[in-house]
């Protein structure tokens, strides 16, 4: 730098070269022009708040979810009552047979929008 190649601390150096030492390192100009916040603490407090509001709102969601699950489970489970069929000569019983049901279906309808959507 000029101001340090003359021997002048940078703290006393003219207006000039701090702003030639500016323009070689543009991050903190075009900082300024983004609307960002400039110093890296607030940066750091803005992203551990979205992290803390997002987490907690994934957790409400999964307890939400869970319970509208059980919900169904024991709603389907109680209407379902026992389903005894013979296949190849043996007999079986299902007990809560719609709620199986529904588990296969959700399982093959998954498979299903994968393989479709697969090459999207």
């Amino acid at each position: 730098m000029v101001a340090e190649a003359a021997g002048v601390p940078l703290a006393h150096a003219p207006y000039g070269a701090v702003s030639a030492r500016m323009a070689r390192r543009p991050k903190h100009y075009r900082l300024q022009l983004t609307g960002e916040p400039d110093n890296p603490d607030q940066r750091i407090a803005e992203d551990v708040s979205l992290l803390a509001s997002q987490s907690i709102s994934l957790l409400l969601s999964f307890i939400n979810n869970v319970a509208k699950f059980s919900a169904f489970v024991g709603v389907l489970w109680g209407l379902s009552g026992v389903q005894t069929f013979a296949l190849g000569g043996r007999t079986f019983t299902v007990y809560g047979y719609l709620v199986w049901v529904a588990l296969a279906y959700s399982a093959l309808s998954t498979l299903a929008a994968h393989f479709v959507g697969r090459k999207l």
